[in-house]
């Protein structure tokens, strides 16, 4: 029997970071408004969260996708996509 994928959209767990540097959290949080559409999606096998993100300089132009798969049971950070050319280098 195959089980339904569970999407939460708020009270998420914390996950653990082992990718962004001090300064990229604290340039983030400054940007924390611009984030919508906030979904963590639990299966059996992984956990993955995705955001939108409006630009902060052309808003008339699509939002941006972030994923991130984080760890089932530490919760820290496997993967990260962006669709931001700087988000894909981590910058």
């Amino acid at each position: 029997m195959a089980c339904a994928n569970i999407i939460i959209q708020g009270g998420f767990t914390p996950i653990v970071n082992t990718f962004l540097r001090p300064e990229t959290i604290r340039k983030g949080s400054e940007l924390q408004d611009h984030v919508f559409d906030v979904q963590e999606i639990r299966s059996r096998s992984s956990v993955s969260m995705k955001a939108k993100v409006v630009r902060t300089v052309s808003l008339n132009e699509s939002p941006y996708e972030v994923e991130i798969d984080v760890d089932h049971e530490s919760r820290a950070i496997i993967t990260r996509r962006c669709t931001w050319v700087a988000g894909i280098s981590g910058e």
